[in-house]
């Protein structure tokens, strides 16, 4: 069991490390860079909370 959690510990940071960092990346006005920035607003709030829901749907 051990093994496991380990392995998904590292599983994550690996997505952590490769993940996007930066909306400007993506051309102004465009679909992915109003996707980037939502997310990045979301993370603001809890998870599960309305506010979050909402921001999500």
């Amino acid at each position: 069991m051990k093994k496991i959690f380990y392995v998904f510990l590292i599983f994550q940071a690996c997505i952590q490390v490769n993940s996007q960092g930066n909306c400007l990346l993506y051309p102004e006005n465009s679909n992915e860079r109003k996707a980037c920035n939502l997310g990045y607003e979301v993370i603001k709030y809890r998870q599960g909370s309305k506010q979050s829901q909402i921001l999500f749907d």
